[in-house]
């Protein structure tokens, strides 16, 4: 992480003695900020579930379907996906495989820590990220980017997919030659922030039709 984002790290136990608490602080943590962070968003298991049972993938953040972090309770169950796309112009594959892998993933965590799957949250670049705004204005859009760390440490679990649209043929867009994954996976494996992250790695069996 660069030196703004290290202090905004650093600063994260002010705002709350769990992330729950913390989450519910964002937007006084963005204001205190030099820099422009962007709101947190995340959308349901519910929501992720119905779409896969109706054979769509992740909603894009058009489709509006996310909330803002400090509008969750503060036992929600929040998670990370790490990932880079499946297709060219989607984060998926057109058998939905990365989206079916997170749905179990958070199911797995509810269960896991007993939190009620209506509770359970996810945090996933295609629907969390303002992607009209990105392609208006870049300089927003790199300020999520900047903003990964700081989501990353507001989330309970960390899951990551190293998969990639062209199966590892292609070196400059394999999972763990791209910086932001790269920081991603750093970031969730140690407890210098406090943070005490689990990272779990998603496996998924890629169809054969």
């Amino acid at each position: 992480p660069s030196t703004l984002q290290q202090v905004l790290l650093a600063q994260l136990p002010r705002f709350g003695k769990t992330l729950g608490e913390r989450r519910q602080k964002f937007g006084q943590l963005s204001g205190e900020s030099e820099a422009f962070v962007p709101m947190m968003h995340c959308v349901s298991l519910k929501i992720l579930s119905d779409r896969l049972r109706s054979g769509h993938t992740f909603p894009h953040s058009p489709d509006g379907l996310t909330v803002p972090v400090t509008s969750l309770p503060t036992d929600t169950l929040v998670v990370f996906l790490s990932h880079t796309r499946l297709s060219h112009a989607l984060p998926d594959n057109e058998h939905g495989v990365k989206l079916r892998g997170t749905v179990d993933a958070m199911r797995m965590y509810a269960q896991e820590e007993r939190v009620d799957e209506s509770k359970v949250y996810a945090w996933v670049d295609h629907a969390c990220i303002d992607q009209g705004s990105w392609a208006k204005y870049p300089d927003i859009g790199m300020a999520y980017v900047y903003a990964l760390p700081v989501y990353v440490a507001l989330s309970d679990r960390v899951i990551y997919c190293p998969h990639d649209r062209e199966s590892s043929a292609v070196v400059d867009i394999q999972y763990m030659n791209r910086a932001w994954c790269r920081m991603e996976v750093r970031l969730s494996r140690f407890d210098r922030y406090r943070l005490s992250r689990k990272l779990t790695l998603v496996h998924i069996s890629l169809p054969s039709c």
